[in-house]
């Protein structure tokens, strides 16, 4: 609860403190600068996937683009600083940096594919609904925090699973709010 009381917080004093053009200016257009700007704040700042969206709602009802706002809601967990203690204390430091760098380049891929999607002026239409929908159910019934699981790929690597495929468990855990991600865009 104090990580989601922390992103109301930051959610608040961005809402109300940060002017709409800022944002606009940094966030709100297309290329690669916006998905930048929100792929470093998104990993120097210190909240993990409870706090990221309330932050990634205000960003968006202020004018940042679908881009940045995937691009932060990827990299701001899997880069909090609790997911990388636990990384480098349970699987070393290189695991750890590879984490680290792995999901900031993720943030920029998911970031950089977000700004070429559109979405539509009316999200009525069935199919999209139904999209969106079973993104938002998929994500919260697969939802692992991404402290919570470097222990459980730790035991998974000692039971056989290839570190590979490891890292790449602990990259869908970063991207699980995309769903939601989908759904600040209509």
């Amino acid at each position: 609860m104090p990580a989601l009381a922390a992103g109301f917080l930051v959610s608040g004093v961005v809402y109300e403190l940060v002017p709409e053009g800022a944002v606009y200016r940094h966030l709100g257009r297309d290329g690669i600068k916006p998905v930048l700007y929100a792929t470093v704040v998104g990993t120097l700042l210190p909240v993990c996937c409870w706090g990221s969206l309330p932050i990634a709602v205000s960003l968006r009802q202020k004018g940042a683009k679908l881009g940045p706002i995937l691009a932060f809601l990827v990299t701001t967990p899997a880069t909090s600083v609790s997911a990388l203690i636990v990384a480098y204390i349970v699987m070393g430091s290189q695991f750890a940096v590879y984490i680290f760098f792995a999901v900031i380049a993720m943030g920029l891929a998911v970031g950089l594919l977000g700004n070429g999607l559109r979405p539509s002026a009316s999200s009525s239409a069935p199919a999209e609904t139904a999209c969106a929908s079973f993104s938002v159910v998929f994500g919260v019934l697969t939802y692992l925090c991404s402290t919570a699981s470097v222990p459980l790929v730790h035991s998974l690597i000692n039971q056989g699973l290839a570190p590979g495929a490891g890292m790449t468990l602990l990259l869908i855990v970063a991207s699980v709010l995309l769903g939601l991600g989908f759904e600040l865009a209509s």
